[in-house]
């Protein structure tokens, strides 16, 4: 209904992880389903999936995790994140004040719960948008956002959605 493009770019050849297919299918929905809610009719969502050193992200985060690490991006060319509204993202019930009218489900929750899932995995989540202020009278600029997911290629415990008595569980 939306037209909206999606395209795909994968690098060859990408390992395996042993990772929690329930865990990684909610922080993926979510940041898949916020770029199709926030892109305009006729926008494009890209998605991409890398293998790389932390060294060679310029723009990672410093709690990003050292070494090598499948780089997720998932750009969108919808309305932005305001700067005003950048470091309240990732807390409980926040929804930024440009897109409150465009959608009245969201529960400002799903980023919250992206990071705690992401920080489980032991890899890093962080963002980039414009966020040019909006100008009285005037509609906001099509920017985008690109949301990155940072997760460590090393052998790791498989963490677990399944809870015992209530709590995530390795295995």
């Amino acid at each position: 209904n939306r037209k909206l493009t999606i395209t795909k770019r994968y690098d060859r050849g990408l390992p395996k992880l042993n990772l929690d297919r329930q865990l990684v299918h909610i922080v993926f929905q979510n940041l898949m389903t916020n770029a199709v809610k926030y892109t305009p009719p006729g926008g494009t969502i890209t998605i991409e999936l890398t293998a790389l050193d932390k060294e060679d992200i310029s723009h990672a985060p410093v709690e990003c995790p050292p070494g090598k690490l499948l780089l997720c991006a998932v750009t969108d060319t919808g309305y932005g994140i305001p700067k005003e509204a950048q470091g309240k993202v990732f807390t409980k019930f926040f929804r930024a004040d440009n897109v409150k009218g465009k959608d009245q489900d969201g529960s400002g929750l799903g980023l919250y719960i992206v990071k705690s899932l992401v920080g489980l995995l032991k890899g890093a989540i962080w963002f980039k948008s414009p966020g040019s202020p909006v100008a009285k009278g005037k509609s906001r600029q099509r920017k985008g956002t690109t949301f990155y997911v940072a997760i460590p290629l090393k052998k790791r415990k498989l963490f677990s959605l399944r809870s015992n008595q209530g709590k995530f569980a390795a295995r």
